[in-house]
């Protein structure tokens, strides 16, 4: 059976499953240009919005988690681990969370002391 289509296969005794790992399949569905694009947007972008919004120490958290995952994706077969790709994920989101909070609430407060 394909996970992504739900298509059953007939063929005796052989195990049709998904790609490898995220790094293979996005070069298979979006080919060479589209691959570095992706991984462009995917590393690189996010590693500067974190840097910007969470500071230097969630920007080396994220980095780190980066490196783990991309070593990860390159030597193993990671379409076995979601609960690794979920928590490297939400990490550096959590990471900051209760300064960016405060920040939103005095924000707000301002807005309201402004308004009466």
């Amino acid at each position: 059976m394909d996970w992504q289509t739900g298509a059953v296969f007939q063929t005796p005794q052989r195990t049709i499953m998904q790609i490898h790992n995220d790094f293979l399949r996005m070069y298979l569905n979006m080919g060479f240009v589209g691959y570095w694009i992706w991984l462009w947007c995917f590393l690189i972008v996010r590693l500067r919005y974190w840097f910007r919004q969470g500071g230097k120490n969630a920007g080396c958290l994220f980095l780190s988690i980066c490196i783990y995952c991309f070593v990860l994706y390159a030597t193993d077969n990671t379409i076995y681990y979601p609960y690794t790709m979920i928590a490297c994920a939400l990490v550096p989101m959590s990471y900051h969370m209760d300064s960016l909070a405060d920040k939103a609430l005095e924000q707000h407060c301002a807005q309201w002391e402004d308004a009466s």
